[in-house]
Parts: C-alpha cells; sequence; structure tokens
C-alpha cells in the first residue's frame, strides 16, 4: 500500500509541477514535500522489516513460445493530434510456472531528454488461461531518465503460463510530451524467471529439423504413419496423472512414452502430446511433421567435350510442387563419376557439378537432387574428356603416270570422332577422305591436318606424289603397229598371280596368306607392288619372279591388287578376291580341298541337306497281285524318285549316298554311292522281293575322304508291297 501511495504521490507531483509555478505556490509544495518524506521514511520502515525477496538464482523460462505480436515491440506516438497508442506481445511458456521477476530491453526515440520530461513506460501482465490477465509490473509514467531497463525488476509470484507485455503511452499523459513531433519506445530482450509447477513434457522423436537441414522446428519425412516417443515428468509431490495423444504405451512418473499410427496428410502436419499431474497442471508439447511423399525434379544440360581433365555438367533442380518440402538447404545437389564416391555440386534450383581428374574416354556423371524429407530424383551424364588429336594415314600412291590423280587417306580418333579434315581445297570425307587434284611433274606436296569432335587438331602430314608424264612416240612410230624400235617403250608389262590360286576368287578358312606370280616387260621391271582392301601401297619381293609378305585378312571379302610397273611408268594390273571365312574349332581347314576332320560339320561351311519324298505315309507297289487295303489307290510301278533340298554353305560337298531301310533304320541298304548333289532328285529302281510297313529312306552328304558331312532320313515310315502272281491250285 505504501508503494502504491509512493508512486501515487510521485506522479501527482510531477503532473502538479508541470501545471503549477513554484513561485505561488510554495506552500502547496511544502505539504507535499512532507508527505512524499513521510511516506519514504514508511515505505524504507517496512523494506527494512520485509525486504522484497530477489530472484536472481530462479531459472530463466526458456520454453517460452511467441503468440502474437513481436519482439523487439515499438509503439510510435504523435503529437498532435494525441490519442492513446500501443502495442502487445503475448508468449506461451508451455507449462505452468511461479514467475518472479523479469528483465527488458527500453529504448526511446528521440533519447535526449525534454524539458519537461515526457513520460514512457511499459506494463508487464500474466494469465493461466491467456484471457483473464492481472498486471504485475508497470514502470510508470517515469521520464526516460528514471526508465527501469535492463536491470532484473521483481514482484510478488505469481502462477501462469501466459504472460503480456505493452509498451506505449494513454492520452492522459500526452500533454506532458515537450512539442508537436514522432515518438518511440521499443521493447526488445524480454526475460521471464520463476521455477515450473506443471510437469514437464518432451517430445524426442521425431526430432526437431531432424534431416539437419532446416532451422525452423519441423521434422521433414516421406513415411506414413509415424511414431513417436518422449518422457513426461511431475515437479514433487506431483504426479502424473494423464499423458494424451494416441499413445501406445503406458506412462509413469518420469517415465517414457509412446506413440504410433500417427497417420498423416501431405505437407503440414502439427501433432500434440499433453501431460496433466497430480495437481491439475498441464504441459503439452507439439511437433510439425511435414509429409513429402513427392520426387523432386531434375534436369542436365549435355556437357561438351573437354581438351581438359575437368569436365563442368550443369543443370537445374526444383521440388516446388503441391505439399513439396523443398531441395535440402545443405548440399541439395549431390554427384557421382562413374560410380564413385559422392561429391558435393555447387548450388541448389541452378548447379554444377564438376568431374575433374578424368582419364581419356567417356565418364558418366550421375547427379542427384534430394528435398528435405530424403525423396531423390537422379539423372546421367557423359563427359568426355580427349586431349589426343586424329591421326591421318595417306593410302593412296607415292607415284603417278597420269596428272589426274585422287589423294585420299583415312583418319581416326578413337574417343570423340573425326570432325574434319583438310588436304586442301575440295577435300571430302572424314574417316575416309579423298581429294582430287591435278599433278604437275615432278614432286608434289599435300600437307594434311584434322580435327576432332572436341577440337584437337593433329599435326600436318607432309605427303609427296610424283608425277612421270607419259613419253610421247616420235613422228615415226605408228600407233598401229608400234614396235620398240620405232615408237620407244609404249608397251605395259604383263602380271599374272599364280599363288595361292591362278583363279580370280579363293576361299579360306586362314588368317594369313601369301601370293606369288610372274611379272615381264618388252625393257625392263621397275617395281611389283600391291594393295590390300584400298590400303597403303605396298612392294612385293621381286619383279619377274615375285612374292608378297604375310598378307592378314579380314573376315569376308578382301580385294588384293597387284601392280607391275615398267621402267617407262608404264603398268599393268590383276586382282584376286579372298573370302575369309574361319573356323575356330578347325584352324587347319583348307577350303579349296575341305574334309571334315579338318573343317568340321558345321551347317555354316557345308550348308544343309533335307529328304524331301519319300517322306512317310507313301505306298509303293512293283508287281500285280493281291490288292492290300493301304494301297488300293497305287499305281504299280518298278521306280520312285528320291528328292532332297540342299543349299550350299562355304564350300560344296563332294558326294552325296543314298540308302534305304525295311525295319525303320536297324538295318540299312545302299541305294547309290556317289550321286551329284544337282539336279535335287534320283529315280530309284524299287526293290522287287521285299514287302515291308516300316521303309525309310536317307541321304548321306561326304567330304572328299569320305567322311560323312551330313544325313537325313524320311520323317516316318512309308509302306513297299511286292506283290506275287496269284496262285490256282486243282484237288
Amino acid at each position: 500500500m505504501i508503494a502504491k501511495l509512493h508512486s501515487h504521490l510521485l506522479n501527482k507531483n510531477k503532473t502538479y509541477c508541470k501545471w503549477h509555478s513554484w513561485k505561488y505556490h510554495h506552500h502547496i509544495h511544502i505539504s507535499i514535500l512532507i508527505v512524499y518524506l513521510f511516506s519514504v521514511i514508511s515505505f524504507g520502515i517496512i523494506w527494512l522489516n520485509n525486504p522484497p525477496k530477489t530472484h536472481a538464482t530462479d531459472p530463466e523460462i526458456t520454453t517460452t513460445t511467441l503468440l502474437s505480436g513481436t519482439m523487439p515491440e515499438t509503439a510510435t506516438i504523435t503529437v498532435p493530434p494525441g490519442g492513446e497508442d500501443y502495442s502487445e506481445t503475448v508468449y506461451d511458456f508451455g507449462g505452468v510456472y511461479n514467475v518472479t521477476s523479469l528483465q527488458v530491453s527500453c529504448t526511446v526515440s528521440p533519447p535526449t531528454k525534454n524539458t519537461p520530461e515526457w513520460p514512457v513506460g511499459y506494463t508487464f501482465f500474466l494469465s493461466t488461461d491467456n484471457v483473464s490477465y492481472s498486471a504485475v509490473y508497470n514502470s510508470g509514467g517515469s521520464p526516460f531518465s528514471s526508465l527501469h531497463c535492463d536491470e532484473n525488476n521483481t514482484f510478488a509470484s505469481t502462477t501462469a503460463r501466459y504472460a503480456k507485455w505493452r509498451v506505449g503511452a494513454s492520452s492522459a499523459a500526452l500533454g506532458s510530451f515537450p512539442s508537436a513531433g514522432t515518438y518511440a519506445e521499443t521493447l526488445s530482450n524480454p526475460h521471464l524467471y520463476g521455477t515450473s509447477l506443471g510437469p514437464t513434457v518432451s517430445i524426442t522423436t521425431p526430432a526437431d529439423n531432424d534431416t539437419g537441414d532446416d532451422p525452423s522446428d519441423i521434422y521433414y519425412t516421406n513415411t506414413t504413419p509415424q511414431t513417436s516417443s518422449g518422457t513426461a515428468t511431475p515437479v514433487a509431490p506431483a504426479t502424473i496423472s494423464t499423458v494424451d495423444g494416441n499413445l501406445s504405451s503406458a506412462v509413469t512418473d518420469a517415465t517414457s512414452w509412446t506413440a504410433s499410427d500417427i497417420a498423416l496428410s501431405p505437407g503440414s502436419n502439427t501433432w500434440t502430446v499433453t501431460a496433466t499431474d497430480s495437481s491439475g497442471y498441464t504441459s503439452n508439447a507439439s511437433r510439425t511433421i511435414w509429409l513429402d511423399q513427392t520426387n523432386p525434379i531434375i534436369s542436365a544440360n549435355t556437357p561438351s567435350c573437354s581438351i581438359t581433365n575437368s569436365v563442368a555438367v550443369t543443370g537445374t533442380a526444383s521440388d516446388s510442387q503441391t505439399n513439396d518440402s523443398g531441395l535440402k538447404t545443405t548440399n541439395p545437389i549431390t554427384y557421382t563419376v562413374d560410380g564413385g564416391s559422392t561429391q558435393n555440386a555447387s548450388g541448389s534450383t541452378s548447379w554444377t557439378a564438376t568431374a575433374s581428374s578424368l582419364t581419356e574416354g567417356d565418364h558418366t556423371v550421375t547427379i542427384t537432387a534430394t528435398d528435405k524429407a530424403t525423396n531423390t530424383a537422379s539423372t546421367s551424364k557423359t563427359a568426355q574428356y580427349d586431349p589426343t588429336a586424329p591421326s591421318i594415314s595417306v593410302t593412296s600412291s607415292s607415284t603417278s603416270s597420269s596428272a589426274s590423280y585422287t589423294l585420299t587417306g583415312t583418319t581416326s580418333d578413337a574417343t570423340s570422332g573425326v570432325a574434319s579434315v583438310s588436304a586442301g581445297t575440295g577435300t571430302s570425307g572424314t574417316t575416309s577422305w579423298s581429294r582430287v587434284v591435278t599433278l604437275t611433274s615432278g614432286a608434289n606436296v599435300f600437307s594434311i591436318t584434322a580435327t576432332d569432335n572436341c577440337g584437337n587438331v593433329s599435326g600436318a602430314t607432309s605427303f609427296s606424289v610424283t608425277y612421270t608424264p607419259p613419253v610421247e612416240p616420235p613422228p615415226s612410230c605408228d600407233l598401229n603397229a608400234p614396235t620398240i624400235e620405232t615408237c620407244g617403250d609404249v608397251f605395259d608389262p604383263t602380271l599374272a598371280i599364280t599363288s595361292p590360286t591362278t583363279e580370280p576368287t579363293y576361299v579360306t578358312a586362314t588368317s594369313t596368306v601369301t601370293l606369288a606370280g610372274t611379272a615381264s616387260d618388252g625393257v625392263a621391271l621397275s617395281v611389283v607392288t600391291y594393295t590390300v582392301n584400298g590400303g597403303t601401297v605396298q612392294t612385293a619381293v621381286g619383279t619377274t619372279s615375285w612374292t608378297t609378305p604375310t598378307v592378314t585378312l579380314t573376315q569376308g571379302v578382301n580385294t588384293i591388287i597387284v601392280t607391275a610397273t615398267d621402267t617407262s611408268n608404264n603398268t599393268v594390273s590383276d586382282t584376286i578376291t579372298i573370302t575369309y571365312t574361319p573356323n575356330t574349332d578347325q584352324e587347319n581347314c583348307d577350303l579349296t580341298t575341305p574334309t571334315v576332320a579338318d573343317c568340321g560339320d558345321g551347317d555354316t561351311l557345308w550348308g544343309t541337306f533335307i529328304i524331301t519324298a519319300p517322306n512317310g505315309g507313301e505306298c509303293f507297289l512293283t508287281g500285280v497281285g493281291l490288292l492290300i487295303p493301304s494301297c488300293l489307290s497305287t499305281t504299280v510301278s518298278s521306280t520312285t524318285t528320291i528328292t532332297w533340298e540342299y543349299t550350299q554353305g562355304t564350300v560344296e560337298a563332294d558326294h552325296l549316298k543314298l540308302a534305304y531301310s525295311t525295319d525303320n533304320g536297324i538295318t540299312w541298304y545302299s541305294i547309290t554311292e556317289n550321286i551329284p548333289l544337282s539336279p535335287e532328285s534320283y529315280t530309284w529302281t524299287l526293290p522287287t522281293s521285299t514287302s515291308s510297313t516300316q521303309m525309310i529312306v536317307s541321304g548321306t552328304l561326304t567330304d572328299s575322304a569320305g567322311d560323312t558331312i551330313s544325313s537325313d532320313s524320311s520323317d516316318a515310315t512309308f509302306t513297299l508291297h511286292a506283290n506275287r502272281a496269284p496262285e490256282i491250285r486243282i484237288r
């Protein structure tokens, strides 16, 4: 009461002084001063006997949650027109506390003192239900110089769960403002102290910020339903009465609880657990759980080939569809190179993944976007590192007897491929290229360069072609009957390939071959050369009798051109086509005289053979006699035609043998031992002394050594009946 009186008198004295002059009202001042001194002395005696309890040792209430308003809290006062102005901020402690003291920071703008000083202040309220509030502390209409801030302000212990701050000024005090203008008062850094009365309930799992990625108290997940757990601890001597919230385990004092089957909807879900103690106090804890079951979206640009061992892959990512949680805040984009260790890309919605320390060639970069709920989306791109320039090979001849010449060659680049080849104006092609030119007599030098798809440029390849113009015949030369004596050497040489065959074609199962032959000229030979499949011109050994080094064949058709050139640059060529069909099981197979022993019996090599008639169900009669039911419609004949189908393989079989069986293949009898495969038929003279319903015929292909290549027989049996003439007996 004395404190209230003291405050009242102080405020009254301030108001009085502002509106009355000391010169005319000194007797009132003396009276007020006496009353004031009496109040101070009385208050001091009471304070000495009952000093206010300090609460510096009480713990700070740290579980407060802002319900409304903002901190810092600011009220702005305009003079004139005046009027009441204030702002409020409300906190929820989350449980019941015995609140004992507070501390807050205050600022006033303008901060300078005025004469007379204008009153500012704040009021602190407490409530148990957030409806009915009681003011427990008022800084009063103090001048700025004496505003209670940044110190521990105590008050009577009050049971409360909610706190409300109000800062501002009322219309009654506006008259005390020194002049017109705008004034602001700001409240910040509130601290409350006290001890908990109600139980403490906490949620352990799912934890706040479970992904370690978001500053807010949100647990992100892509799984529903969820399970939650935590503890509930009472303040002695009370005990826990109940804990509500879909619990799946019992709760006792200071023990744990579990709640399961917490069904979630897409997006934000708030789950609350409430503990009640035996005193009736309650506390609750809440957890915001965000359900996101949608994968992020990621796209990547195809990177260009690089001539350095570092390739940057760029792209975009998003996670902004309905109810999405958003990309992870920390390292949302990761990547691997060729399935190696996971690395962090730079950026998020726009990102860069750099594949470094690459070896030459193609590398797979897999980029993954992850959202806060651990949903992922991935994409892959190929990063190509090619530091090597293309290689060039010239395949055309280095000599020419014609001014019209085609420069040809090949170019290769194993990694990025050949982009272009330049051998001068008119060059066409890349991996196989050419340029048609007109030569001048003597040496013609060409420079060839190639560029790959990564931008590497080869060094220049220099190639010289010597052009020797043909010798013009003298005037005495009769071109209709030329001779060396009258025309000079205008005659081409002669050339013949004699090995491995004199024929224009040759088939082999061997991967190498050596050619040999002869050449001649009326004057003198200069050189014998050859090319394989249009490749580089190579020189044979010898001239009039020549051989080639061992030639390695490619599978399939190989074209070898041999050319003889005389000293007058006259030329002649001969060509042989060699078909190489490898037989991996029989490397010693010679297809000019193939055998099963050397070459095997595969269909690819020998072809296929099938008997087509008689093929089962037929009936043959070789004479007139008693008819049998199965052959009533059969014409009597002493012969029938055996037919077959033969598809030739790489080589043709040499022999065909035909045979028949009367017991479905147990015993065989020869029909013929050696007949040609074409035409695909043979007239068989049926045996006249045999009758059987189990007849079949077979055909057997043999090689030159008589070994079986393949065979086939009738698919089913047929009937052969040799009728005898009817007998007449007289008794």
